[in-house]
């Protein structure tokens, strides 16, 4: 899946994109370390009226190793620079500690008509400060790539149907149209477990079925004491959770699958600043888990 992942990257890459015009920029392509394979990355920030820039970055996206991080910087007007770093994880599917994460600095060059490439060296340190990795960023605008996703998706439904590729390919391809998406939500499956480091004594949960009202009950739990069991449906459960440990765990099990397989709940969570939603996709007493780390 990850080789799939990375030829839909490539595809992208070398795609020639319209250009939207506005203060919201999205970019997508890949990061280039040497001797190790490429890593996907997707950037999506803001400049505000006084040239701060705020946003986000996904690496190694829909892989196990997934990771969100939050993007500041400010843009150089004189000097026709954006200069960008990630300052914090705003959450990671790897198992590895957040805390021995590399955080990304890099200087993107900033003009009137923006590129529909680029191509820049970027360099990393450790959230000690001490220096990390560094490599080639190599990204393409993204503003209008859902456009070419329509067309990538029809292609890859006529190879299906020719049987040149599986039907678990071709289910790869459709969510690929996903990564750049604005309101994109990421998908969370059986077993999987989602890091953050917290800043907050509490949790705001909330949870509903993003698919039909098919009678989907859930458990909640905290360090394995139950919170929450029951039914969810499109009208949001509320959940404040006090947090009380420096490491916590919440544990969300699928009771049942309801009436349509499989067990949809939409999950939000937040600190009362941010928030983060997420699609989670469950089989009967299967589970994820959030994993929090007071920072």
């Amino acid at each position: 899946m990850k080789l799939l992942i990375f030829c839909i990257i490539s595809i992208l890459f070398n795609t020639k994109l319209l250009i939207a015009q506005n203060t919201s920029h999205t970019f997508m392509g890949i990061i280039e370390i040497e001797e190790t394979a490429p890593i996907s990355y997707y950037l999506d920030y803001y400049i505000d009226k006084k040239d701060s820039v705020r946003g986000y970055s996904l690496s190694n996206i829909m892989d196990i190793d997934e990771t969100k991080s939050e993007i500041i910087g400010f843009l150089d007007r004189e000097k026709k620079i954006l200069f960008l770093h990630e300052s914090s994880i705003i959450y990671t599917k790897s198992e590895l500690d957040p805390n021995i994460f590399c955080n990304l600095q890099f200087e993107i060059p900033f003009k009137r008509k923006e590129a529909k490439k680029i191509s820049f060296d970027f360099q990393s340190s450790y959230p000690d400060g001490s220096p990390c990795v560094s490599g080639k960023m190599q990204l393409t605008n993204a503003e209008r790539i859902e456009v070419f996703q329509k067309k990538l998706i029809a292609q890859a439904e006529k190879m299906a149907k020719k049987g040149r590729i599986s039907s678990q390919e071709l289910k790869t391809i459709k969510t690929s149209s996903e990564l750049v998406s604005r309101k994109r939500k990421t998908r969370v499956e059986k077993g999987e477990k989602l890091s953050f480091l917290w800043n907050k004594d509490f949790i705001e949960l909330s949870l509903w079925d993003f698919a039909n009202n098919d009678n989907d009950s859930v458990s909640v739990s905290l360090n394995g004491a139950e919170v929450f069991s029951g039914l969810i449906s499109s009208q949001n459960t509320l959940l404040n959770i006090p947090l009380k440990n420096q490491n916590n765990r919440i544990q969300i099990k699928a009771l049942n699958e309801g009436r349509i397989k499989m067990n949809t709940t939409s999950l939000s969570i937040s600190n009362g600043v941010r928030k983060e939603e997420f699609l989670v996709f469950l089989e009967k007493n299967t589970q994820i888990d959030l994993l929090l780390k007071k920072n």
